[in-house]
């Protein structure tokens, strides 16, 4: 079978009927590829985790869990579901770090030449590390690979996903142009070279409370080429307690400013002449941040926090961006008068069941 339409992706077929079959042999020997999952209070997910790695066609990786203090209970049953299988190894935080220095903490102790980094709560194809290391050795000048992937929600329902329009290997610079704008990739169906992430010194290198991914992304596209796999190949989870699932940890100035700090992070990392216009580009950046604010405040609006809508008008101000829209309201009245759509989550099919045999063979 070929690669996946986009019209078989999008129908009652699983995930796993609708790609092609491994090529992979177990005997074959090549890169280690270090897995790096941060764990913090996901127990009801951390099965289906397990799962979706030790169902991976390709076997030469490591598994390396850093727990970030966590207080249900989810390291403790990670440990049972894994204790047999010696690739997989477990570290606790004495407190809560966060996850970009959790996940960095896991990185640092990765023997790898490819690293994965997995989300608890996220779900990847058994295809997804073969399809990786196919696409490394193929390209070596790819600083990183990724798939298409779909969002879940806290049920396996798969409810969003984008396809884009075939496989190919670009500049990583012609990626970072559309992607520093309109980012669409996924932690859970991204990979890199370990070469890359030594280069830029880390995934925390600037302190994020989110978007340490982007920002993470971004850097590796300035450093080499990319490539990307038209399979669906990894799941994002979206959940009230993730971090991609909470609002109120961005009604915040810090927040906001680190938005704009990220921006002017990567477009100061830019070549001398990257083939487009650098003004160009920062003007966009500064207009979709503040589209992104009005987004917020729109939200703080239907909530009725008032104090949120200040502060996030406050933010816009202090980078010097005049809090009125095209129509002369202010920010703030036409987020009092304009409530947030909600995106109606429309269930086409959920993640298909895969177990694997016994942990300890593997």
């Amino acid at each position: 079978m070929g690669l996946a339409s986009s019209r078989d992706q999008h129908n009652n077929k699983s995930l796993a009927r609708v790609l092609p079959r491994s090529s992979y042999s177990m005997s074959d020997s090549r890169e280690l590829v270090s897995i790096v999952t941060p764990l913090y209070n996901n127990r009801e997910f951390l099965r289906r985790t397990a799962d979706c790695v030790f169902n991976q066609t390709y076997s030469n990786w490591e598994w390396i869990v850093v727990d970030d203090a966590s207080t249900d209970g989810s390291v403790e049953h990670f440990e049972d579901l894994t204790r047999s299988c010696k690739k997989v190894r477990v570290l606790r935080n004495d407190v809560n770090r966060g996850i970009t220095k959790t996940t960095q903490r896991g990185i640092e102790l990765a023997n790898g030449s490819i690293l994965k980094i997995l989300d608890s709560d996220d779900w990847m194809h058994p295809l997804l590390i073969e399809r990786t290391v196919e696409a490394m050795e193929a390209n070596p000048n790819a600083a990183l690979v990724f798939s298409h992937a779909f969002y879940l929600d806290d049920q396996d329902n798969i409810w969003g996903g984008w396809s884009k329009g075939g496989s190919w290997t670009k500049p990583g610079l012609e990626v970072f142009r559309s992607q520093i704008i309109k980012y669409t990739i996924r932690t859970s169906a991204v990979s890199y070279r370990v070469s890359i992430i030594n280069e830029i010194g880390g995934r925390d290198t600037l302190p994020l409370v989110l978007s340490s991914d982007k920002y993470f992304d971004l850097r590796a596209m300035l450093l080499g080429d990319v490539v990307y796999i038209d399979e669906p190949l990894g799941a994002h989870r979206s959940h009230q307690r993730n971090s991609s699932g909470r609002l109120d940890l961005q009604f915040d100035a810090d927040f906001i400013e680190q938005r704009f700090a990220l921006y002017d992070d990567l477009i100061s990392r830019l070549p001398e002449d990257p083939g487009f216009s650098v003004e160009d580009l920062k003007d966009e950046a500064q207009l979709m941040i503040r589209a992104y604010v009005v987004g917020l405040l729109k939200e703080a609006q239907k909530r009725g926090d008032k104090e949120a809508v200040e502060l996030l008008v406050e933010a816009l101000a202090k980078r010097g961006l005049n809090p009125t829209g095209r129509t002369g309201d202010s920010l703030v009245a036409r987020a009092f008068k304009v409530g947030t759509p909600f995106l109606k989550l429309l269930t086409k099919r959920k993640l298909p069941e895969m177990r694997i045999q016994a942990v300890d063979s593997v």
